[in-house]
């Protein structure tokens, strides 16, 4: 089974990147110094679509147990920190120095708002108490920690059990502790959505999941219920949202991943191009959608279209760059790094024969 790539996923993550890009586009477009709020209402239905960042955290889970449940050992210790490393880093590094470069070009407090500390905090990816450079890094920096932790779980499977085991049960308490930074970082609720994607993947590894339509129904539902009563963005404690919003991606990824393996889903060669860019549109949307926010209220001066309108332009803008990123810097730098391994192993290996 870990050489199974299962297209429902990549199209699920194609539909969570454009949920927390439609969520950006309605958050930002309404702000009073862009277009204002909109008077239909209707732009308030996608604020939830920051629950894509809870499916995000489902999915890799069950990723990276799907490819490394198995690995063990100093070279797949070595090989998964290449993969996840190379994975994560080098897009955000170029796009990184590039809104770094955009806002120190600003006049004003805009440049003045960070300095040289938090840039080399956004690089570094280590856990901070506010994001500066780059708002949606947060989520990465939780990632990084999951790494990092499941890497001691390939390296030496008893410590590492240990140390996962004590961090999901810390993640699972903290809510009832009035902890600060950076307890309430490392222990977040929110890793106990790695926790459930890691679940799904052991049992799809041993056997069939049962009802596999029920469940995807059943995750639908738990994600509609969950979107209709979005209470407002919140990124910490064990709530109603992140209850609703986890336990409907882990029924649908749970589901969707079964009919996957028997064969019985249609594939969108669309949903699937946009699970590609997934991880470059989530990079770019914010910073792309406030340079479409201010560019919209300098033209709405003059023709004064309603919010609607700015926001389905800023949302196809979003997406149309974050492919383009996608198809001309992340992965052009993907296949370099992989061939640079490639050839850096091959000589190695000439190397040891050569002695």
């Amino acid at each position: 089974m870990a050489g199974f790539r299962f297209q429902s996923l990549q199209a699920g993550r194609g539909l969570a990147a454009l949920a927390v890009v439609l969520y950006h586009a309605a958050d930002t477009i309404t702000l009073p110094k862009y277009i204002g709020p909109d008077p239909t209402g209707l732009l308030a239905y996608f604020l939830p679509g920051h629950a894509g960042v809870h499916y995000f955290f489902v999915l890799s889970g069950f990723v990276i147990y799907h490819v490394h449940g198995h690995d063990r050992g100093a070279p797949a210790f070595s090989n998964f920190i290449w993969k996840r490393t190379t994975r994560l880093v080098p897009a955000l590094w170029v796009w990184l120095a590039v809104v770094t470069t955009l806002l120190y070009l600003q006049p004003g407090a805009a440049a003045e708002a960070f300095g040289l500390r938090s840039v080399l905090q956004a690089f570094s990816l280590i856990p901070v108490e506010q994001e500066v450079v780059l708002k949606v890094e947060w989520t990465l920096r939780h990632e990084m920690l999951f790494y990092v932790l499941y890497a001691l779980y390939v390296l030496y499977r008893p410590l590492g059990a240990i140390v996962l085991s004590t961090w999901f049960a810390g993640s699972l308490i903290s809510h009832l502790a009035d902890a600060s930074f950076p307890y309430d970082f490392v222990f977040s609720p929110f890793h106990l959505l790695f926790l459930s994607g890691i679940g799904i993947a052991h049992v799809l590894s041993r056997r069939r999941i049962p009802a596999p339509h029920m469940m995807v129904a059943a995750g639908f539902v738990a994600l509609a219920v969950a979107w209709l009563r979005d209470p407002g963005y919140r990124v910490d404690g064990l709530n109603g949202q992140l209850i609703g919003f986890g336990a409907g991606a882990t029924l649908m990824i749970a589901g969707l991943t079964e009919l996957d393996r028997q064969h019985r889903l249609p594939y969108s060669v669309l949903l699937g191009h946009l699970g590609d860019a997934s991880y470059s549109l989530y990079l770019t949307n914010l910073t792309i959608i406030s340079a479409s926010c201010k560019v919209a209220t300098i033209v709405n001066g003059k023709y004064g279209l309603p919010p609607l309108v700015w926001f389905c332009a800023a949302v196809a803008t979003s997406v149309a760059f974050g492919w383009l990123f996608h198809r001309y810097v992340e992965r052009p730098l993907l296949r370099m790094l992989q061939r640079g391994r490639g050839h850096a192993q091959r000589n190695r290996e000439a190397l040891v024969r050569w002695i």
